[in-house]
């Protein structure tokens, strides 16, 4: 199975060695120094039999085919991939990221020069060698042949299959639509490739369903496709035998990836020849005595033509490395939370998982921790003298406080020694540990569900609210504060997928905790004002909702917890004056006595509930002033940046207090006291003044020495553990995934990039056969191409100097109305440089997004050469456009077949902007029509299924006439009324899959198409790095059809089946949208 990769940013990866750039450190583990290394990927054999090339911590290598020592033909300063062989063995083509994306290269199989032979920035990927060795088959997505109808430009299905001269030169375009593992025969009359059916993680096990591979061949001269496995799971990796007669692949048929062979002609019964258990087989390849190598468990195995089973190669890499131990690494850009303490004099920050202090004076910063492990949820203790987080070790999370432990020390920036002590020692997960008021206690929540209270003198612990309240979807979604007095905690209740709001807590758990917000809008983010007698939180009930009821804005609220706080504010002038006595002369002063405590009122908690913000907004920040008599707010806004504003409660006026950049973290704190705000900017840790709007910026150095090969473990342990607590079966789905940590942790000494953890997390997150799982690494590329795009379709046949024109995107560069771009067209040369016979436009056009240039073009219709100057665009807007024309398509052809009758929407993602069109087009371009055909197919998934079908099952109650008789809407008015039919297939995915369970159990109309793999889980992305650049999935969340069945693993079978074919495709037909309307046609019956 080839790597492929969608996109120059998620291909690219990040240097090893010693190339480190700031806040974007690789992961390097040292390499094992044992004579079996492991995690040896993408082995390929030669044809002659002699060497094989495998991938191993992202360099290429080469060893011979009986075994023995590897020699290293690529440098660790890039990562290599992919290699595939020249038919005489004396070449290797690969990919490597050397210009910040997966390019095309070629090298001496013996080692020397190695040449890049694609420039384009999208994501290029190796396959085979043409059998005349010419050339190199190479899959990538470019905008391919503009008459070729495949659809899913958006959700990646739109990749095609490229060759270019081995010499470098010119790209043509071989098989326009998907088309992996692609293997020649020897006389280049077919070609085997693997289909591409969903956008699943590759590395997925034991799925059966319509999202599966099977393996094709194309016929080069009659240019036609024919399908050779038709098993419902994974078939992939396909090779033809020497005589071509015969064709070997990987198959799951018999419960894990394995070897069989099939006639390439004919229906003779396929044969297992492989019968590996645990792990699955993967890259595949053959020589030309029928030898066959493939990689199993890690290492790389062989079975030869005339032997009964396979054996296992023995490879020694004697290659050391002193990438080992700890590098030093600055971490500015990597923090992701701040605290400060009670007078704002030191910030506590965390950066790439570790706690520092930061001196709010100096900017001098001391590092408190050094794990492996990430720390977070830090906090100060009110004396200033501790610090207290949460850090996963041992298998587990729990509190730790960090001390000054040197006599005298006022600050943790005196020289001496610091303590760490570990608070809790539980059995399940403590997180968001914070300290009462008074220090002495610490709040925190047990696996994620109950809310505990500890005395840190006993270390006796009460629950203050018990698990069953709320669920947490993802970390830090339930956050907590304690009451100034450290009775109470003001607690987050509920769920993302219900709604949330806000509890108040017993803190000595003797009480029962009360809904005090008890909305159906989200109520988060609680405060307590500095008496505790008025609660501050965010709610959504005010705010503006996207198109879809999704919250947009936000206003802050409060709840007055007493009718005397109440009043102050809401009848400041009033007064109760009370008859003054006359004095005893024999009285004496009555001694003080201490107010008694105070009791929150619960009785008409809505009448004292308010709403403080004049306007809504994207809220960041909001608070009360020491004194209670004012109120501070931040929001942010894509035109004013990051404004802060203060107004007095309950009196009019607001005055803007400071205006920033956007923080550069989601941590946005004040000091104990509430006087000054702290927040991320670019320059360090900017700092205002809540009274006056004084700010300054604090620059800060947080510099570690990191222990990158014991992060790497952390981060596997940690993506295990959480997929442990919160996959949506709790039965694993019958797995047994304590073996799988053991079978896959083995291959962690031998990982040296991020890129290799995450396909190692993919590999493993496989096992478990669900949707939304895998792993990404996207690191940051600053140096990397950029090719810029015209918005035009190039001629793949032709051989003469310039770049052909054979159609344009009406809304590209090219659609100017007096432009000379137009089919048939040559452009001679880019700002002067000729294009020649033997390249390609592309490299002319790196980095010139956004910058005019000059085209020499020769018009279609003769005569000389004319310039133009043209403004190119970035490459992903001429996908985005050429989507948006496949969608046009679509709705002509709608139009044309239907003869007026019938309309088209089609919805790509489950979001805001697509539901957005959808009403359009539904109540505008649609409200003529007797019909209307919703298109789901390639649908990435989202949030909005529920919303749709709503819209989708009205049925006319009535209708709106004017006096004179004339109808003016069917009732109800907002919703479609008429027939309608949806467009689903394999691609449609996640939300997009519900979709169509949803609309065909409410038996809304046809469903045309393919069966739709049930994948409706609610996943969570964890960001195992800051800023997402290593992301794991866990679907946590199951859904069920009401007969009790998880719709995961399921399939939603159409209530009229047709496949699209790659013949049909090519053809530029759309035989689903035709038999859609067919269906509705047939449904409405003659015009009337």
């Amino acid at each position: 199975m080839r790597r492929f990769r969608l996109s120059p940013t998620l291909a690219s990866r990040l240097l090893a060695g010693f190339l480190l750039t700031l806040g974007s450190a690789p992961l390097i583990a040292q390499a094992d120094t044992s004579d079996r290394p492991l995690w040896l990927r993408y082995p390929a054999v030669s044809p002659d039999g002699q060497h094989i090339a495998f991938v191993y911590g992202g360099q290429l290598w080469r060893v011979p085919a009986g075994g023995g020592e590897a020699l290293p033909l690529t440098s660790a300063e890039f990562i290599a991939s992919n290699p595939v062989w020249s038919p005489d063995s004396r070449s290797i083509a690969f990919s490597a990221n050397r210009h910040g994306n997966a390019d095309v290269f070629i090298m001496p199989a013996k080692g020397g020069e190695i040449r890049r032979l694609t420039t384009h920035s999208q994501a290029d990927t190796p396959q085979a060698f043409t059998p005349d060795g010419k050339s190199v088959l190479f899959s990538s997505m470019r905008l391919g042949d503009s008459k070729v109808a495949f659809g899913g430009i958006l959700s990646g299905a739109s990749i095609q299959l490229y060759s270019i001269p081995v010499t470098g030169g010119r790209e043509r375009l071989i098989i326009p639509t998907p088309a992996l593992d692609t293997k020649p025969s020897s006389d280049g009359r077919f070609i085997l490739y693997t289909s591409l059916n969903a956008p699943e993680n590759q590395w997925r096990k034991h799925a059966v369903s319509e999202a599966t591979r099977d393996i094709w061949a194309y016929d080069t001269t009659a240019k036609t496709h024919r399908q050779l496995t038709t098993w419902r799971g994974e078939d992939r990796d396909a090779v033809f035998s020497a005589d071509g007669k015969s064709v070997f692949w990987l198959s799951e048929q018999s419960g894990s990836f394995n070897v069989w062979k099939m006639a390439f002609e004919g229906d003779a019964k396929p044969v297992q020849i492989t019968s590996h258990q645990t792990h699955p087989v993967r890259f595949l390849s053959r020589t030309s005595q029928n030898d066959l190598v493939y990689g199993y468990d890690g290492e790389i195995w062989r079975l030869d033509h005339d032997a009964k089973e396979p054996k296992r190669i023995e490879v020694r890499i004697s290659q050391g490395s002193l990438l080992g131990g700890t590098i030093f690494v600055k971490m500015n850009e990597e923090v992701s939370e701040i605290a400060a303490n009670q007078d704002g004099s030191e910030i506590a920050v965390i950066a790439r998982g570790e706690v520092f202090v930061v001196d709010a004076a100096s900017g001098r910063t001391r590092r408190l921790t050094n794990t492996p492990q990430h720390e977070r949820n830090v906090s100060f203790r009110p004396d200033g003298k501790a610090v207290l987080y949460a850090s996963e070790r041992d298998g587990r999370y729990d509190a730790y406080e960090t001390t000054l432990d040197t006599p005298g020390a006022t600050s943790f920036q005196t020289p001496g020694a610091l303590k760490e002590t570990r608070i809790t020692n539980t059995t399940t997960d403590v997180t968001e540990p914070a300290y009462s008021p008074d220090g002495q206690r610490i709040a925190y929540l047990e696996d994620r569900t109950r809310l505990v209270v500890m005395d840190l003198a006993t270390k006796k612990t009460v629950t203050a609210m018990p698990p069953g309240l709320s669920y947490s979807y993802q970390d830090g979604d339930l956050p907590f504060v304690w009451s100034p007095d450290g009775r109470w905690l003001a607690a987050t209740i509920g769920s993302a997928v219900t709604s949330f709001n806000i509890a108040l807590v017993d803190a000595s758990g003797q009480k029962p905790p009360v809904n005090l917000t008890r909305s159906g809008f989200v109520s988060a983010g609680p405060q307590f004002s500095a008496d505790g007698k008025v609660l501050l939180f965010l709610s959504s009930r005010d705010g503006l909702q996207t198109a879809d009821s999704k919250d947009a804005e936000a206003d802050v609220y409060a709840t007055f917890l007493t009718q005397s706080a109440y009043d102050a504010i809401a009848h400041p002038d009033d007064l109760l004056i009370a008859p003054v006595a006359a004095p005893k002369a024999d009285a004496k002063p009555e001694e003080k006595k201490p107010a008694p405590a105070w009791e929150p009122d619960l009785d008409d908690l809505a009448a004292r509930t308010v709403r403080l913000t004049p306007f809504s907004s994207s809220l960041k920040f909001f608070k009360l002033t020491p004194d209670g008599k004012s109120f501070v707010f931040a929001s942010v806004g894509a035109a004013t940046g990051f404004v802060g504003y203060k107004l007095p409660l309950g009196k009019p006026g607001i005055s803007p207090l400071f205006t920033k950049a956007p923080p550069a973290a989601e941590s946005v704190v004040t000091d104990g006291k509430g006087e000054n705000v702290f927040f991320l900017g670019a320059g360090g840790i900017e700092k205002v003044n809540l009274v006056t709007g004084a700010a300054a910026t604090l620059p800060f150095t947080a510099e570690i020495a990191y222990d990158l090969q014991g992060e790497m473990r952390w981060l596997f342990e940690h993506a295990w553990r959480m997929t442990q607590q919160k996959f949506y079966r709790k039965d694993m789905a019958g797995v047994d995934w304590e073996l799988y940590k053991k079978e896959y942790a083995k291959h962690l000494p031998h990982l040296r990039h991020g890129e290799d953890l995450a396909e190692l997390l993919s590999e493993m997150a496989g096992e478990l056969n669900s949707s939304h799982m895998g792993s990404s690494y996207q690191p940051k590329v600053t140096t990397g191409d950029a090719t810029a795009a015209l918005g035009l379709y190039y001629d793949h046949a032709h051989t003469g100097i310039g770049a052909k024109i054979t159609d344009y995107l009406k809304t590209g560069p090219a659609g100017r109305a007096d432009s000379l771009l137009r089919p048939g067209a040559i452009i001679l040369a880019v700002s002067g440089e000729p294009i020649r016979a033997d390249m390609d436009i592309h490299r002319l056009l790196n980095k010139t997004a956004g910058q005019p240039v000059r085209l020499s073009i020769q018009p279609a219709q003769g005569g000389a050469p004319v310039d133009e100057i043209v403004t190119p665009e970035p490459f992903v807007n001429g996908l985005l456009k050429a989507h948006d024309r496949w969608v046009a398509q679509r709705g002509q052809l709608t139009e044309e077949l239907s003869k007026g009758r019938l309309c088209y929407i089609y919805i790509g993602l489950m979001d805001t902007k697509n539901y957005q069109g959808f009403i359009h087009n539904l109540h505008g371009r649609c409200a003529d029509k007797e019909a209307v055909i919703i298109d789901i197919r390639f649908n990435g998934g989202g949030n909005l299924s529920e919303r749709l079908i709503a819209d989708l099952s009205a049925k006319s109650a009535g209708q709106s006439v004017d006096r004179d008789g004339n109808v003016l809407a069917e009732l109800p008015a907002s919703r479609w009324t008429k027939p309608s039919a949806i467009l689903a297939n394999s691609w449609s995915y996640s939300d997009g899959s519900l979709f169509p369970h949803y609309y065909k159990h409410a038996k809304l109309g046809p469903f045309v198409g393919e069966p739709v793999p049930g994948t409706g889980t609610s996943v969570w992305w964890i960001h195992l790095l800051p800023g997402g650049r290593l992301q794991y999935g866990i679907p946590e969340i199951g859904r069920k059809s009401a007969d009790g069945r998880f719709y995961e693993n399921t399939e939603d079978n159409p209530d009229v089946l047709v496949r699209r074919t790659p013949d049909s495709i090519e053809e530029g037909r759309d035989l689903q949208l035709e038999r859609a309307v067919q269906q509705l046609l047939g449904q409405l019956g003659e015009p009337k």
